[in-house]
């Protein structure tokens, strides 16, 4: 039986890098170059994209860390400096709906 795996987002000013982890090991990381001026929406899409890449049904839950304000009760993303069009983004509600999975 298959154990539990999370996807792990490291999203910085140039590129994200996802990883696909099982346990305390490290099965999978992608990393992918970003703009930081694309919008919003542009920027959610290429991480989404990358995260299908990664996501199986044995995948219980994303965690993200963002260089920024974070509403952790409310997941939401405020102001990050390095991506100047998130200034107010509802980041797990986002992914909860998109992955069917805990963010």
């Amino acid at each position: 039986m298959k154990k539990s795996q999370t996807i792990g987002i490291d999203l910085g000013g140039t590129n994200v890098r996802i990883g696909l982890i099982e346990g305390e090991e490290i099965i999978k990381i992608i990393s992918k170059k970003i703009s930081s001026n694309e919008t919003e929406d542009f920027i959610i899409n290429e991480i989404a994209d990358s995260i299908f890449e990664l996501f199986n049904k044995n995948v219980s839950g994303i965690g993200i860390g963002v260089p920024s304000i974070v509403d952790i009760e409310k997941g939401i993303v405020y102001e990050v400096h390095n991506i100047p069009s998130w200034r107010k983004v509802y980041l797990k509600d986002i992914f909860e709906k998109i992955f069917n999975v805990p963010t």
